[in-house]
């Protein structure tokens, strides 16, 4: 039972070390982001038929909007998946989110660039904020969790980076700022193109 508490406190150590990274770094940034993840150019929102519904304005049938799928939303397995036009809540002019803050953002989008996947904590390195302040991310989780082993997939180079508890109290490998090479996808994350 010990180590069960012992986890869940963890976790939530983690998820206010991502709030807070959200809060401090991210979201600040984005106005000035030169290449923004809401313009779906590089990302692919997954996006539920409720989450589509409040974005896109739907006011049809389900099965009507598939009839006449705009271009850049394809369906596959209930979901829809977003690319390739900015998201309609994006304000392109003032390059930030009209529905921010409301129960219309979708939660990929909330998690993103940073969000628990089970035990681990991965970070998308395609936000310039991420890549900019992964070495702050990584210390403020090294203080919450401790050590930490760090991941790397060789094919999503230069995209995802994914941190779990290390075992034993020592990492296995835990490169340094300048030599962070990222991990594999979760589910949860927008997906690349």
């Amino acid at each position: 039972m010990r180590g069960a508490k012992g986890g869940v406190a963890r976790m939530k150590s983690a998820a206010a070390v991502i709030a807070s990274f959200q809060r401090e770094h991210v979201i600040p940034h984005c106005p000035r982001c030169s290449h923004p993840c809401c313009a779906l150019t590089d990302v692919v929102l997954d996006l539920s038929f409720a989450e589509v519904r409040g974005l896109y304005q739907i006011t049809s049938s389900k099965k009507v909007f598939e009839r006449a799928l705009p271009s850049s939303i394809r369906a596959q397995g209930g979901r829809y998946y977003a690319h390739g036009a900015p998201c309609p809540a994006f304000d392109t002019a003032a390059q930030s989110c009209r529905v921010y803050g409301t129960a219309t953002k979708p939660r990929g989008c909330s998690d993103f660039p940073v969000y628990e996947d089970g035990d681990a904590v991965t970070v998308d390195l395609r936000c310039e904020a991420a890549r900019a302040h992964l070495p702050a991310l990584r210390a403020q989780l090294v203080a919450a969790v401790g050590v930490l082993d760090e991941r790397r997939d060789d094919d999503f180079p230069d995209t995802f980076v994914t941190f779990t508890r290390a075992r034993g109290g020592r990492p296995s490998a835990v490169p340094s700022a300048a030599s962070a090479q990222p991990s594999s996808p979760s589910a949860h994350a927008p997906r690349r193109r």
